[in-house]
């Protein structure tokens, strides 16, 4: 029986060896989808630790938005981690924690960390909460341009510290989204869109601020672009209020330069007519039509990560506005406009 007790004990060692996980920070209560901070200890006692890996086990309804972060030391053979909890419903349970790591050549197994506790509370929200939970939260840029013949299109670029910004979503755009999230938490970046209806005037939208404890209200003007050439947000260049006035004027002086010739008689009046009019011609069309393969996914924005707002039923006849590395953008059929791959086309 001793000696059983001794080889149970032996191998109990070898597996887990003694490693002492606890938390040294929890929050009381917390938001359904609120981002917030479990900070978690571990007490190692071999001197030579490498290759430490966390375990998250048999929880239910909650996400670890950073379930990878490294362990760093702090003396005293102590690791500290800071892990971002969310929690998805009241329905909940949090994980089991357990930590790998490598000592002396072998492999060991922390003993689990039970779960927590936390009081879980919903939010009363309007049809203008955007489902972000912040300490703070900003729109540093933001574009709007025309999408197609009924419908414009915003773009936010937004900064938020201890929030769920990945979430953001409202009700009443036509559709909307995150294209593409940058993390260095606490702080999060991310590129927000929105399709909205032509005659929306004033984008408005609220998140919950958490050092306020209050629902603070964001309202953009819509102002749609005139530039072709700032950002990658714009849309069809043929659109724009300046060209309008370009075409006219060429127009005019084309008119201006037949007129003189036919009463001047100088030859020198038709060939400037001729040259106006066969820029205002190129200039109305600059790029050249090309087609598209079927099931061609057509792109808001020209990213990789960019919400996909069409699939090509057939091969389409489409044209090319404008050329970004490996992007096209495209004007469709039904006057959307879009971003494909180079790829995406039949080529000759």
């Amino acid at each position: 029986m001793n000696r059983f007790l001794f080889l149970l004990l032996f191998f109990s060692n070898f597996l887990f060896g003694e490693a002492f996980l606890a938390y040294k920070e929890i929050p009381k209560k917390a938001f359904i989808n609120q981002a917030f901070v479990v900070k978690v200890r571990v007490i190692i006692s071999n001197n030579i630790v490498k290759n430490i890996t966390t375990h998250f086990e048999n929880g239910s309804n909650v996400v670890i938005i950073n379930e990878k972060s490294k362990w760093r030391y702090r003396g005293n053979n102590t690791y500290e981690n800071i892990f971002y909890y969310k929690i998805r419903s009241k329905d909940f349970k949090t994980p089991k924690i357990r930590i790998t790591y490598t000592s002396k050549k072998n492999r060991y197994i922390s003993p689990p960390l039970a779960p927590f506790r936390i009081k879980v509370i919903s939010l009363n929200a309007d049809k203008y909460f955007c489902n972000v939970i912040a300490e703070d939260f900003k729109v540093t840029t933001y574009k709007s341009t025309n999408f197609d013949t009924k419908h414009n299109i915003i773009v936010l670029r937004i900064r938020a510290s201890y929030s769920n910004l990945e979430d953001m979503k409202l009700s009443f755009p036509v559709r909307d989204g995150i294209n593409s999230k940058e993390y260095k938490l606490p702080i999060t970046k991310a590129y927000y869109f929105a399709i909205i209806p032509q005659n929306m005037r004033i984008f408005k939208f609220n998140y919950f601020n958490l050092k306020e404890n209050r629902f603070k209200t964001i309202k953009i003007a819509i102002e749609i672009a005139d530039d072709d050439v700032s950002t990658h947000y714009e849309l069809n260049p043929n659109k724009n209020r300046f060209l309008v006035y370009k075409t006219i004027a060429l127009i005019s002086f084309a008119s201006l330069f037949l007129l003189l010739f036919m009463f001047k008689r100088k030859i020198i009046f038709l060939l400037l007519a001729i040259i106006i009019g066969g820029f205002l011609a190129y200039s109305r069309h600059p790029l050249t039509n090309k087609i598209i393969n079927k099931g061609t996914k057509v792109r808001i924005l020209p990213t990789e990560n960019s919400t996909i707002f069409y699939v090509a039923k057939k091969r389409e006849s489409v044209e090319i506005l404008n050329i970004k590395k490996k992007y096209v953008k495209i004007l469709l059929p039904n006057n959307s406009v879009g971003w494909v791959l180079n790829e995406d086309f039949i080529k000759n």
